[in-house]
């Protein structure tokens, strides 16, 4: 009798009988696939790791700051927490547009701190195969935010990292503004 126990999501734990009936403990150990999250720029997808991923909201109101670089779209307050707001439009050339009713905000950490991200939509979760990840030549200004491709179906997915942006900081501390 073949009994499967799973331990911490990676492992199974097999127990076999052995000729002398007492269990046997082997372990096999399973690849976890990375999950990500699909969202939506002026039509394009864009690809992000979930466990990056803190919160997903509705658009709410963006507080602009005065005299701020482009990147900075504003602020927004989540539950008593001051978070910037980055204008991945400016960051990626794609053209501006007015906040909509539909937009999301994902909350995901970059530079260091706690930032938002304006997106069109959320799409999807997927969890593609080592084999589907694709990584990229530095050949943007922003390769910075763009670490990888993946494959997905018919269409190519930009893999986003936030890790290396350069904090974000209003005009009223000492330190600079992303541009």
């Amino acid at each position: 009798m073949v009994k499967l126990h799973r331990v911490r999501k990676i492992c199974y734990h097999i127990d076999i009988g052995n000729r002398f009936g007492a269990p046997k403990m082997q372990t096999q150990t399973s690849p976890v696939k990375m999950q990500y999250l699909i969202f939506l720029l002026d039509g394009h997808p864009y690809a992000l790791p979930l466990t990056d991923v803190e919160h997903i909201l509705r658009a709410v109101e963006i507080t602009p700051v005065p005299g701020a670089a482009p990147s900075l779209l504003g602020l927004i307050n989540l539950q008593g927490e001051i978070i910037p707001v980055l204008n991945l439009r400016h960051r990626l050339n794609l053209p501006a547009r007015e906040v909509e009713l539909t937009d999301r905000l994902i909350i995901t950490r970059g530079g260091g701190q706690k930032i938002a991200l304006l997106v069109d939509a959320v799409r999807d979760i997927i969890a593609p195969s080592p084999e589907d990840i694709i990584a990229v030549a530095d050949t943007s200004t922003d390769a910075d935010l763009i670490r990888g491709a993946i494959k997905h179906g018919d269409e190519i997915l930009f893999l986003c990292d936030f890790a290396k942006l350069p904090p974000l900081h209003t005009p009223a501390s000492e330190q600079t503004v992303v541009r």
